[in-house]
């Protein structure tokens, strides 16, 4: 059960939007728990007008590959693949600046994530990321029925404690994790993500490529 709630108000003639979203966490539980279940605040965030860009500030996604920035109800797939889950994180806490240019044939966004409000569990809670993502439509079509999308995004993440660690459960989400790197010693990670998408009428091709590579410790 996923319960939210979102809307607008005024402040010193400035209109701010926020969004608070949480749901049930039966699934985070194995079958035989006797604990009570859990709320899990998924999103948290306050956004208002900086110039003409959007600054958003609060729990959010990650302005990070195509996979993540799509809703649930929109995906190509049932699920978000494995590779994603397992490399990136779905939602952060922090500051996301983004906007769009061209007649907004091309969009940015610049985003900082840490431990803003002491919502992380340890030893990950020092961990800071900063990501940067463009997208573009290079053709349109006159009737706007056909388009192609591209996007290039890239993830730099300071692991902080010197930890990291991978890990996910199935596409599913139905049993446990069952890819789990535990923790192991690095200094950060590097993340580079390339989108192209076409459309045309009702047929719909994406794709992504996703590379994350770990820097760890050496004797210099």
């Amino acid at each position: 059960m996923r319960l939210g709630v979102g809307g607008l108000f005024k402040l010193v003639d400035k209109e701010f939007a926020y969004t608070i979203v949480a749901s049930d966490k039966a699934f985070d539980q194995g079958y035989d728990s006797g604990e009570d279940r859990e709320f899990n605040w998924i999103d948290w965030k306050l956004g208002t007008e900086l110039y003409d860009a959007t600054l958003t500030v609060g729990k959010q996604k990650e302005n990070f590959t195509h996979d993540l920035q799509m809703l649930l109800v929109d995906q190509a797939f049932m699920e978000r693949p494995m590779a994603v889950t397992a490399l990136l994180s779905s939602r952060n806490t922090g500051v996301l600046l983004r906007d769009t240019a061209f007649d907004e044939r091309m969009s940015w966004s610049v985003g900082s994530y840490f431990d803003m409000f002491d919502d992380r569990d340890e030893p990950f809670e020092d961990s800071k990321e900063y990501i940067a993502r463009f997208t573009g439509l290079p053709y349109v079509s006159a009737n706007e029925e056909k388009f192609v999308h591209v996007g290039f995004g890239y993830r730099y993440a300071d692991t902080g404690s010197s930890l990291l660690r991978f890990s996910t459960g199935p596409e599913t989400i139905f049993s446990p994790a069952f890819v789990d790197t535990g923790e192991f010693a690095a200094t950060s990670t590097s993340s580079t993500n390339i989108e192209f998408g076409f459309k045309h009428g009702p047929v719909w091709l994406i794709s992504e490529f996703l590379r994350t590579d770990v820097r760890g410790f050496s004797e210099n």
